[in-house]
């Protein structure tokens, strides 16, 4: 499953993109379910972090992909999503381990902390 744009258009027309992978094996659900194979990968403007697109592979994919689709129509950051709590288990965790890896260093924050 992917949403908005790939690493390799990304690369095609020179646009700079930070790449953050999670692997599903990682994953509690995945575990449960002994469906570990897969990965999520998600790209994200390297200055502020606003989510480009996203991509993924393996269990419930298809459903995980509809908040990378809404991140991207939305113009979220990667730091909007790392702060959106995640059902545990769930395979979403995994989009939110994603951003929570790439907000982490991006504009001085070291640490993503969920708002209460």
């Amino acid at each position: 499953a992917k949403a908005g744009i790939s690493e390799r258009q990304a690369r095609i027309d020179g646009i700079p993109v930070q790449v953050t992978k999670h692997l599903i094996r990682a994953n509690p659900r995945a575990v449960m379910e002994n469906e570990t194979d897969g990965i999520i990968k998600l790209l994200s403007d390297p200055d502020d972090g606003t989510v480009l697109g996203g991509a993924m592979v393996g269990l419930r994919a298809s459903e995980v992909i509809t908040t990378v689709a809404l991140a991207v129509h939305a113009k979220l950051k990667v730091q909007d999503l790392a702060e959106t709590a995640a059902v545990n288990p769930s395979m979403s965790e995994s989009l939110q381990r994603a951003a929570e890896k790439a907000a982490e260093g991006l504009l001085g924050i070291s640490r993503v902390t969920l708002m209460s």
